[in-house]
């Protein structure tokens, strides 16, 4: 029932403020009707039950939709309260390896001949681009395999030339594989690199990921964070919760630990796997990471100019924790707890209450 959802969503919105969040991107609702899930938030907005601010988007998963630009902009006009609104076409273009439904630029290697399928035609998705770019309409795309991201980096370099002053933003999300000739692109074309990080370690799914798509690419081309800012490029970060790799997690201090280290979460084992995930160079900084989490995060959402970064103007959005990461060993940072989360100037969490 639509009190359940909106229940459920309650109690799981107040564990995102206990874990530091004070905003969330809605990447699709798959399984309810958005303007259902939407109006749900507002109704918890009005309650002053809902710690966290939304920014929704329309999921595209269907071809047969074929204007789904459309269904954006009227969902757009419709949510756009102070802390619930719609900003962006979300675009299932692929699926994921280990299902064999993300699209590779080369064969997978237990399926020689085979490439992946996209989810929606190429040519669909580089004209809904074009339309949302045309409309100044944001844009994530479900970009698994090297090819998908490739073919979106496509869409987004037509439509940029087609419509230069448009104020769109275009993001490629997950991005697992990405080849040597697109790093550069985020950068050039203003393409974020959205990356779920916490998945970036040597968990037991690797090694039956790289037999998937050879270990060629998946240890040359797995999570390209570092050549993606060395070459200029903006990367966010975000869970992908409740979707999951070898974890399940919402926690941006295992996110920031995994980016920083490409090793596993202590609580998930320290012995048994090894030490870093391929490639060794593509680890980042600790300022990279709380960058990628924080100001460069709220780019995505359309929200720089208000959240992100502690400015005079900016709403007071901060989360203090109870350790300096700069003082701590990276592989340590997990560990690390919320002392207290204030979205808007209003507390949202605090230790012991």
């Amino acid at each position: 029932t639509p009190e359940a959802v909106i229940a459920a969503a309650a109690e799981k919105f107040q564990d995102f403020a206990d874990a530091g969040i004070t905003s969330v991107f809605d990447a699709g609702m798959g399984t309810i009707p958005t303007d259902w899930g939407l109006a749900g938030y507002q109704q918890l907005e009005r309650e002053h039950r809902l710690p966290v601010r939304v920014v929704g988007s329309y999921y595209w998963n269907n071809p047969e939709v074929t204007d789904p630009v459309a269904d954006v902009l009227a969902l757009r006009s419709k949510f756009n309260s102070e802390l619930v609104q719609v900003r962006a076409l979300k675009i299932m273009f692929d699926g994921g390896e280990a299902q064999h439904t993300a699209v590779l630029l080369q064969p997978y290697a237990d399926q020689p001949g085979f490439y992946g399928e996209y989810a929606i035609d190429e040519k669909l998705v580089k004209a809904a681009v074009l339309k949302a770019q045309a409309n100044g309409v944001d844009t994530h795309a479900h970009c698994y395999g090297d090819a998908t991201v490739r073919t979106y980096l496509d869409a987004v370099e037509a439509a940029r030339k087609a419509y230069p002053n448009s104020p769109s933003r275009h993001a490629s999300a997950h991005n697992i594989f990405v080849s040597d000739q697109d790093v550069p692109r985020f950068a050039k074309l203003n393409v974020t690199m959205q990356s779920s990080a916490q998945w970036a370690m040597p968990d037991p799914t690797i090694k039956r990921t790289a037999g998937i798509v050879g270990e060629d690419v998946a240890f040359r081309e797995f999570f390209r964070h570092n050549s993606v800012l060395k070459a200029g490029g903006r990367v966010a970060f975000g869970t992908d919760w409740p979707a999951s790799g070898y974890i399940v997690t919402y926690r941006p201090l295992d996110v920031i630990q995994v980016a920083i280290t490409r090793g596993i979460l202590s609580r998930f084992g320290k012995d048994q796997f090894a030490t870093v995930l391929p490639p060794e160079d593509e680890r980042i900084t600790l300022d990279q990471a709380l960058k990628a989490s924080t100001l460069d995060a709220a780019y995505v959402l359309g929200l720089e100019d208000r959240i992100g970064s502690l400015r005079p103007g900016k709403l007071a959005d901060l989360v203090v924790i109870n350790m300096d990461l700069h003082q701590m060993k990276p592989s340590e940072i997990s560990t690390t707890k919320v002392d207290l989360t204030m979205m808007n100037g209003r507390i949202t969490y605090r230790d012991g209450i």
